[in-house]
């Protein structure tokens, strides 16, 4: 009786996925979790300089404008790593003159947990010719 309790295979699938499915899964689900983490910082980067040329054009002035798109991106990149830097450049003096190229620029490292990634996001438009100098 015990013998042919041993040469059953009754109870095997659960230890055959107890032995081997879980150490395969769990990278596998630690991988994708660092990468979505990865993906989430890239689009909130892109998102980040968008909002901020947005911020800086619509501001009431160029220091003012450039004080709130600062801080809207910085915003929004705060918790994707202490490695990501932000910045405005303008062609001209002050940033809203018309005609003028504005571009915010975010770069670094988006540190995923196991991966991580070199990024590097601008966003440019010009101020309306039609706007008055602010």
């Amino acid at each position: 009786m015990l013998l042919s309790r041993l040469r059953s295979d009754r109870g095997s699938a659960t230890l055959e996925f107890i032995v081997f499915a879980i150490p395969l899964i769990t990278p596998l689900v630690a991988g994708a979790v660092a990468l979505m983490r990865i993906h989430e910082g890239e689009i909130r980067a892109d998102f980040a300089v968008r909002e901020a040329v947005h911020v800086l054009k619509g501001g009431a002035d160029s220091a003012t404008g450039l004080f709130q798109g600062t801080y809207i991106a910085k915003d929004a990149i705060k918790d994707l790593g202490d490695g990501l830097t932000f910045e405005f450049q303008c062609s001209a003096t002050p940033c809203l003159t018309p005609g003028a190229r504005v571009t915010a620029r975010i770069a670094g490292r988006i540190d995923g947990g196991l991966f991580a990634r070199h990024i590097d996001v601008t966003h440019s438009e010009f101020v309306d010719l039609f706007d008055e100098a602010k």
